[in-house]
């Protein structure tokens, strides 16, 4: 065989300005929940070195699109709900693994707790954890912000086994609001909100300290958009959801019961 010839590549000279104006688009990191009215991505970061409190207030098929795109993420799910018929092979369709996703169907029991440790203890930046409560509050949850970064003490410090540690959120989901709401918006890191009553929008403006507008805007939404709040800002998004997810969740929807997904 002839030896190739040695491979000339030259060099290009170019001047500093051009090379300052090449960019490379983002597409964002952490959480993808939608799209602003700019088709720009809304991303939030979901798991942090510290503990994160998360309420979402909407429907079952939200909390559904959402969950799928935390396993997205490479991260484990326990879901703690007294619906578990509804989340039944969610794991393995979503991850074609069985220890992805643990349905927990008893809520404050020492075996719940119990199941919940078993996953959590284990959590890290490489494998963070979602423990979701599907509609509830938390057994022994602390009082409003004691599990917050910067609050004095942790949640488990005030005697809340389930407080979220280091690459943990708890993911809080609501149907809707009621009267003593108000503390737990307050309290969490992020907050989604579906569609809600007008009752309702004062009371969420109220806690988040959102402007009229919004609150005027809450009960108009339909049911793919979603308003995003933390610490900095609010952002409206609307959560696109992609060809695989429609087909095995259906079309959006605000409704907070609904049958099985289709799995097939």
């Amino acid at each position: 065989m002839r030896p190739l010839p040695a491979l000339r590549i030259g060099h290009h000279v170019t001047a500093p300005e051009t090379v300052r104006a090449i960019t490379l688009p983002s597409l964002g990191a952490g959480l993808l929940l939608g799209y602003d009215e700019d088709s720009r991505p809304v991303s939030t970061r979901l798991f942090r070195p510290t503990g994160t409190e998360m309420l979402l207030v909407g429907g079952l098929w939200i909390t559904r699109l959402l969950a799928l795109r935390v396993l997205a993420l490479g991260a484990r799910i326990v879901i703690h709900t007294d619906r578990p018929e509804i989340w039944l092979g969610f794991g393995p369709w979503s991850t074609g693994r069985q220890d992805r996703f643990t349905v927990v169907p008893s809520v404050g029991t020492p075996s719940a707790v119990a199941a919940t440790a078993a996953v959590t203890t284990s959590a890290s930046a490489a494998a963070p954890v979602l423990v979701l409560y599907d509609g509830g509050q938390p057994p022994g949850a602390a009082p409003p912000g004691a599990g917050m970064p910067g609050a004095p003490g942790s949640g488990r410090d005030r005697g809340d086994p389930t407080a979220p540690g280091a690459w943990q959120t708890r993911l809080r989901v609501l149907p809707d609001l009621g009267p003593r709401s108000a503390s737990a918006l307050s309290a969490a890191d992020l907050v989604v909100l579906q569609r809600i009553s007008r009752a309702e929008a004062a009371v969420a403006c109220a806690a988040l300290h959102l402007p009229e507008h919004t609150e005027a805007a809450l009960p108009e939404l339909n049911d793919e958009m979603l308003l995003l709040h933390t610490a900095s800002a609010g952002r409206w998004l609307w959560s696109a959801p992609t060809s695989v997810e429609q087909r095995h969740f259906g079309p959006s929807s605000r409704s907070w019961d609904g049958s099985p997904p289709d799995r097939r």
